[in-house]
């Protein structure tokens, strides 16, 4: 019998299709070992009610914005599962790729880990495992899950990966009364958010409030 298609190579590819499910497991593997160390302890540490006397000490942009949120007299958001898709690339002259991910948040302890997958062609994909864990940061990116094409870690990789959670917080807003989180009065409408987790140094950004009404 003539063969449909003589120039595939079927052993090839049963093999990188092997290699393929493989690092895609792997992938998850990571990000599930990751998610457990995140979420340990978060049912036992008790989220309690945001009250409005927590924020009496805090600069007035952000017990406006608090307040603004709606989070006072409700209970403390301790861990967030968010689900994203898109479309996403690297420059500004390349083109967008579907993208899918999903995150996971500790408010509470300051962490996150993120795992997004680009897909520019079918069966061919760029994975990325973004998480700030501990008080330490990292950005790792592998093709088809399995050939490493970056591993970022260092005290840059900190602060950023904790500015990112930072920007994010607006979705998680009980996040700015932490207690590894202290708050300096910039001005009426700004203030200054200091951390100091796990022994990285004390780090300070603008961030602007919503000024309510």
């Amino acid at each position: 019998m003539k063969k449909l298609y003589p120039h595939i190579n079927i052993t090839l590819v049963l093999a990188n299709l092997l290699l393929f499910v493989t690092g895609c497991a792997t992938m998850k593997t990571l990000l599930h070992r990751d998610v457990e160390e995140l979420f340990r302890g978060a049912d036992a540490a008790g989220g309690g009610v945001m009250t409005a006397e927590e924020c009496n000490g805090l600069p007035l942009p952000v017990r406006r914005y608090l307040e603004y949120s709606g989070v006072i007299g409700k209970a403390r958001i301790q861990t967030v599962r968010l689900k994203q898709t898109g479309h996403f690339r690297t420059k500004a002259d390349q083109p967008w790729f579907p993208i899918k991910a999903i995150q996971f948040i500790r408010p509470d302890d300051i962490g996150f880990v993120w795992l997004g997958k680009i897909t520019p062609f079918p069966l061919f994909t760029i994975s990325a495992k973004d998480k700030f864990l501990n008080g330490e940061g990292n950005m790792l990116v592998k093709l088809l899950s399995i050939k490493t094409i970056a591993d970022a870690k260092g005290p840059e990789v900190d602060q950023g990966e904790l500015l990112r959670y930072l920007s994010e917080a607006v979705w998680y807003p009980s996040a700015f009364l932490s207690a590894n989180v202290e708050w300096e009065a910039v001005d009426e409408h700004s203030a200054k958010p200091r951390f100091n987790i796990m022994g990285i140094p004390l780090m300070e950004y603008s961030i602007l409030t919503m000024k309510a009404g």
